[in-house]
């Protein structure tokens, strides 16, 4: 019988760093994706036909809707100061415990998993469809490996590390990050790395596979004349972000009308690309940017689509900076986050404020020079074509039941 992976994802890239790991394992093993909040980006579905790969896909935001019902009228009874709102959310919130806890025990019955894959947020950890299945899984004893990475990992609130260490009810066995011992021990404190799993594994971000990004660029460029981009040499690529506990999403996106109107202001045949983050509701500010008449990105382009299309990539802090990396695109990060351990310089990216934007030579922008350490961050130690072996050689090690701190040694931070 085939070994189970069981991935419990939460958005669109823990999708697509799952369909990444699900596609590198191929036949070998019986995969099952559980999406616990709906896809927004539609074309992770048409990636993962693109790539042909055998899993099973189960939506369990019909569930975790019920969990977001109770914090509106949270938010709702405290802002109207209304008692009748603050019973309803508690109903709700029973109401999503005990159903959660009754799926949690018949998907594990039925899809008894060998291995279970997951990110971890404190996004996650309110979710009762999350705990139940979590908890369950702790119960049976079932093999639970914690995949960061990206931008993510940077802040300890938003990737839930503290609360992991502090929560043994979300135990893992491995915590899977990407990068290097020396990018790392800066991020991840050994205090914080005490926690209750056994270690934490410098893995590489499946999604960011050389071997896998040269599948997915295939299905780019057949995307790619949807974008109407004549000139890709004067074409620049701005993304927004979703980072809550780095500052006020609102001053996120004053960050991307501040570099718009900077390329404005230049007057040179530029053309600014903004794709807004898609779980980031509208506001004045993203208004102001339509307004200024930008070509905006839809949803359903995903990033790889865009910068396969683009020469310049200028944008505040995002997982997509990594990916601009990757396909040698003249960087710029436009970092106004305060109050957070990210610091996108360490890495080698070149960075400033956009209250300086101005003092910028826009001819100046240019590919990173110095690749080391953010080669470091996005593949492990050694820089490899396929950073995803490295799962393969942690589920055949587990599969043999060997120690998996002997086998995969290299990859401890420690």
């Amino acid at each position: 019988m085939k070994n189970r992976l069981f991935f419990l994802s939460r958005v669109a890239n823990d999708f697509e760093r799952f369909v990444a790991i699900v596609d590198r394992v191929g036949e070998d093993y019986q995969s099952t994706i559980f999406s616990c909040n709906p896809l927004f980006r539609l074309v992770n579905r048409d990636i993962s036909q693109l790539l042909e790969c055998s899993y099973t896909l189960i939506d369990l935001s019909k569930i975790s809707i019920l969990e977001k019902i109770h914090h509106f009228s949270i938010f709702g009874a405290r802002k109207l100061k209304s008692a009748f709102l603050h019973s309803v959310a508690i109903k709700f919130k029973i109401k999503a415990e005990k159903k959660s806890k009754i799926y949690a025990k018949k998907i594990l019955d039925k899809y008894n998993p060998t291995v279970l894959f997951t990110c971890i947020s404190d996004c996650d950890i309110s979710l009762p469809i999350y705990q139940a299945i979590m908890k369950e899984a702790e119960q049976r004893k079932i093999t639970k490996l914690i995949v960061n990475t990206g931008i993510a990992v940077f802040a300890s609130e938003f990737s839930g590390i503290d609360r992991v260490v502090e929560n043994s009810s979300f135990a893992c066995d491995y915590f899977c990050a990407s990068g290097a011992d020396e990018v790392h021990s800066y991020y991840f404190p050994k205090k914080k790395l005490n926690g209750p799993y056994k270690a934490c594994l410098a893995m590489g971000d499946p999604k960011n596979s050389k071997v896998f990004l040269r599948k997915i660029l295939q299905f780019s460029s057949k995307k790619a004349n949807e974008l109407a981009i004549i000139n890709k040499e004067k074409s620049i690529a701005i993304f927004g972000n979703n980072l809550p506990n780095f500052g006020d999403v609102v001053k996120q996106d004053l960050a991307l009308l501040r570099i718009v109107k900077w390329l404005f202001a230049l007057n040179r045949d530029l053309v600014p690309l903004v794709k807004f983050h898609p779980n980031t509701s509208h506001n004045k500010v993203k208004q102001e940017i339509i307004d200024l008449g930008v070509q905006i990105i839809p949803n359903y382009i995903n990033s790889i689509d865009l910068l396969d299309s683009v020469d310049y990539f200028i944008s505040p802090p995002t997982t997509v900076m990594f990916e601009a990396f990757i396909l040698d695109k003249k960087v710029l990060i436009v970092d106004d986050l305060e109050d957070r351990p990210f610091d996108s310089k360490r890495l080698g990216f070149p960075s400033i404020r956009s209250e300086y934007l101005s003092t910028i030579d826009f001819d100046s922008i240019t590919e990173i020079q110095d690749k080391s350490k953010v080669s470091q961050f996005i593949w492990g130690p050694v820089e490899q074509e396929d950073c995803r072996d490295n799962y393969i050689l942690l589920l055949d090690t587990l599969a043999k039941k060997e120690i998996v701190e002997k086998s995969l040694e290299t990859l401890i931070v420690e």
